[in-house]
């Protein structure tokens, strides 16, 4: 298992020493491995939700997703969908009067957008709609131009005019929480990976036999990779591998890990998890002060909320 350098970062690194109170860290210690008991472990609530949502994947996932959703709802919600649904072919026009105009809050480069409501008529039946536009000439009772699906006017705009406050293009604010879902998968995907192993994993001890400096950079520091040789129950030698800025945490050249006895190759460092995990002298691991769990789950927690709480306002407007 490739520990990434994501894992760490200036939001909940792993290889920080364990924090006994605010601006009082206690001193790192690794669990001894002669302590651990065998497989199946008993790893607790809070550690596992610790691993499930800490580190810098999670972290910086949580925080680009609920800032991007922000704009997502400011904008990518008020998109015109429709001129992609209903106006990509053919369209049939009306003469239309203006019945209503109101300007709104909405600003396209620069310009205030207007709702404009307007009437129409096709085949002797009057009909109404509502189009959003920059153009703000159009006051009551002017005349314009309707346009429709063929065949379809129960779908219909002001010809030039949008169906909705937003152009198309403003969807490109999607990339933004779509970056946080990625980083939120992968490093959910990590820690479920690496919570199963402290339950499950055998452990060994695993020799550095070479690094690498990377291309990439957190806060100055340039990542690097290290390489990690252990033998396994089955005889042969197995390579676990760490990427990090911190490269002061991997100092020893030994490093405690634990691994996959159906799949060597899947292991992890013990140093490199999002949350150190401490065993007793029974060889019980122990849980996660609530102090820490609750910054780490502050950025999950408040997007959840916030974010769950528009998607139910919008479900109960439109009942």
């Amino acid at each position: 298992m490739d520990s990434d350098a994501a894992n760490d970062g200036p939001f909940d690194a792993p290889n920080a020493a364990p924090v006994d109170a605010v601006g009082d860290a206690a001193t790192p210690a690794e669990p001894p491995l002669a302590l651990l008991p065998q497989p199946p472990r008993f790893v607790p609530v809070s550690l596992r939700l610790g691993l499930w949502f800490g580190g810098f994947y999670n972290q910086f996932g949580w925080l680009f997703f609920g800032f991007g959703m922000i704009f997502y709802w400011v904008f990518a919600a008020n998109a015109d969908y429709e001129s992609i649904y209903f106006f990509a072919s053919d369209v049939e026009t009306a003469p239309g009067v203006v019945a209503a105009t109101e300007e709104l809050s909405f600003k396209v480069n620069k310009r205030s957008v207007h709702r404009v409501d307007y009437r129409f008529t096709v085949g002797g039946v009057e009909r109404s709609g509502t189009s959003y536009t920059t153009d703000g000439g159009l006051g009551p009772k002017s005349k314009t131009t309707i346009e429709y699906p063929a065949g379809n006017p129960d779908v219909s705009r002001i010809r030039g005019a949008g169906s909705a406050p937003m152009p198309i293009w403003v969807l490109f604010v999607t990339i933004f929480p779509l970056v946080g879902l990625i980083f939120m998968s992968v490093g959910f995907r990590r820690g479920r990976g690496a919570a199963r192993l402290l339950a499950d994993g055998m452990p060994a001890v695993g020799t550095r036999v070479r690094e690498e400096a990377t291309n990439v950079k957190i806060n100055n520091r340039t990542v690097m990779k290290y390489f990690y040789e252990f033998p396994a129950a089955d005889g042969n030698v197995y390579e676990a591998t760490a990427s990090t800025h911190l490269t002061e945490t991997l100092a020893a050249a030994q490093q405690p890990l634990l691994y996959n006895p159906a799949n060597p190759g899947d292991a992890t460092l013990l140093a490199h998890l999002p949350y150190r995990p401490q065993v007793d002298e029974l060889g019980q691991v122990q849980p996660v002060k609530l102090r820490r769990l609750f910054w780490t789950l502050l950025l999950p927690t408040v997007s959840t909320l916030g974010h769950g709480s528009v998607v139910l306002w919008r479900l109960v407007s439109n009942i």
